[in-house]
């Protein structure tokens, strides 16, 4: 089910066959299984299987439980599927939005770039102040290179995620030349991250660190694992009551999970390099939930100096300090805690296995949050519904 392959058609499901009766345990099929939906649970109750420990009330029972972390990637969905789920999930907004206008604001001016506003009206009499992202706006090419399936397995994903840290989108924007299939989100007048440190006198650096590590562990804990590979100031964004929303994503492996090929604006590619792990950018190993770590700990670098990491040179050298293990210096600043640089410390360490999890990271954070401020700071247990 989970690999499309049976023993009378495949001769690695004929060997595969042979080593469960020879009572060998077989490997996990790969990432392909794991997109298609065979997660942790269902591959234990297969090794249980496989060795008669398992009765069918056991297997009924693992069944019956209700896997609120999945995620529904659309592997080899045609064009019609995907048009009939996002109607329901991210539905076309072109009819609601009203005021639209091209605003240059923050980071946008610096790169020659601008904003698209506009307020949506809702079938409820609710109105919104929303942001459209055109395609030249967007971390994957779908400008570019893109089809109306990528377009729609991206808003596909996108609209399954439901978590208080995760940027949410509302639905999608059919419009002129460079807004052929847009995105829609909320607002966030705090503008990019960056924007908000800048223009911000008295940030809150640690609760932004904070609940951006519960954004990253919620991705984490997906089934399939999420991974986002460009977390930096850029892919975050403030509202204005200063609450943090990683966002910028590129859901391009749950369509094409066998795909090695980073189809990411090459300028975007080169920008990462400051944040990129060393594993990655040798190209020993593709991303990971570890290497997404490595980012989170210069992305707190960034929060607590207010500069990119090592930004007295360019992004090229900069990746090559990371290989070389070399390590931007802790941040002048008050507002940086011991406790807190150790665990950035720890977070971009050379050696994978050695960087907690994010799921270690989110709950030291809290911890240290909590005793800042005296307030119990909970991780909620927001769920993905498809």
């Amino acid at each position: 089910m989970f690999t499309g392959l049976a023993p009378s058609e495949s001769v690695y499901s004929l060997r595969l066959l042979r080593m469960v009766l020879n009572g060998q345990r077989p490997r996990h099929p790969g990432r392909l299984a794991e997109v298609l939906g065979l997660d942790e649970t269902y591959w234990q109750l297969c090794l249980r299987c496989w060795s008669r420990s398992a009765t069918m009330d056991d297997i009924v029972a693992a069944l019956e439980v209700p896997q609120l972390n999945v995620v529904r990637c659309p592997v080899r969905w045609d064009l019609a599927a995907l048009k009939e789920f996002t109607a329901r999930s991210a539905p076309p907004l072109a009819r609601h939005i009203r005021q639209k206008q091209q605003v240059r604001l923050g980071r946008d001016i610096e790169c020659s770039g601008f904003e698209v506003h506009a307020v949506l009206h809702t079938d409820r009499n609710r109105v919104e102040a929303v942001n459209i992202i055109p395609p030249h706006a967007h971390r994957r090419r779908l400008g570019k290179l893109g089809t109306n399936i990528d377009f729609l397995s991206e808003l596909f994903v996108w609209s399954q995620l439901r978590h208080e840290h995760i940027l949410p989108v509302l639905g999608s924007y059919i419009g002129g030349v460079d807004e052929r299939e847009c995105f829609v989100v909320p607002r966030m007048t705090g503008g990019t991250c960056r924007d908000y440190l800048r223009e911000n006198d008295s940030p809150d650096r640690l609760r932004i660190l904070s609940e951006v590590a519960d954004a990253l562990h919620y991705l984490h804990s997906r089934s399939p694992k999420i991974i986002h590979g460009d977390v930096r100031s850029h892919s975050v964004f403030i509202s204005e009551s200063g609450t943090a929303f990683l966002g910028n994503f590129d859901f391009s492996t749950l369509q094409h999970p066998l795909a090695h090929f980073d189809d990411s604006d090459n300028y975007q590619v080169a920008q990462r390099l400051r944040w990129l792990a060393p594993e990655v950018g040798t190209g020993m190993t593709p991303r990971s939930t570890r290497a997404d770590v490595f980012s989170f700990a210069l992305f707190g670098y960034e929060v607590f100096s207010g500069r990119v990491p090592f930004y007295e040179t360019d992004p090229g050298e900069a990746g090559e300090f990371l290989i070389r293990n070399k390590r931007p210096p802790r941040p002048e600043t008050d507002q940086l805690s011991d406790e807190v640089w150790t665990l950035i410390q720890r977070c971009w360490r050379k050696v994978t296995p050695a960087r907690p999890t994010m799921d270690q990271a989110s709950r030291r954070l809290r911890e240290l949050r909590q005793a800042e401020t005296g307030i119990n700071v909970y991780r909620t247990n927001s769920t993905c519904t498809a």
